[in-house]
C-alpha cells in the first residue's frame, strides 16, 4: 500500500485506488492509533461492548386507567405492571450507559476524541 500525496497541498491520503478499499491492521492484535497518539493499541474487546437487549418491550396495559379506584388504576395488577416495566426501563438505561461509556473509552484510547474539555 502506498501513501498518495495530493499535488495541490501538503495533505496526504491513505489509499491505493483499489475498489476493495483500505484497512488498518491485519489482525485484532495489530496496534493502531490516530492523531499523534503516543502508544498505539490493539483492538479493544470486553463484555461491555455486547449488544444491549432491552427488557422493557412489552405493552404495560391496554386498559385505560380510571379515577374511581385508588391512584387511578383499575386493578393492582395494572399498577404493579407499570412499576415492573418502569424498573425494566431503568435497568435498560443502566446497560445503555455502560455501553456508551465503553464506546467513549475506546474512542479516547484510540485518540479519536479527546474525552474532556
Amino acid at each position: 500500500m502506498t501513501v498518495n500525496s495530493e499535488t495541490s497541498s501538503l495533505i496526504q491520503g491513505l489509499g491505493n485506488g483499489n475498489p476493495d478499499g483500505v484497512r488498518l491492521g491485519n489482525s485484532a492484535a495489530d496496534l493502531i492509533g490516530f492523531f499523534g497518539i503516543t502508544t498505539p493499541i490493539a483492538r479493544r474487546g470486553n463484555a461491555y461492548q455486547a449488544v444491549v437487549t432491552p427488557t422493557s418491550t412489552t405493552v404495560i396495559s391496554t386498559v385505560a386507567t380510571t379515577y374511581t379506584a385508588a391512584y387511578g388504576y383499575t386493578t393492582t395488577t395494572q399498577a404493579n405492571a407499570i412499576v415492573t416495566q418502569l424498573n425494566a426501563c431503568v435497568a435498560d438505561i443502566a446497560l445503555l450507559k455502560i455501553l456508551a461509556n465503553e464506546l467513549r473509552n475506546a474512542m479516547v484510547a484510540y485518540n479519536l476524541i479527546k474525552g474532556s474539555a
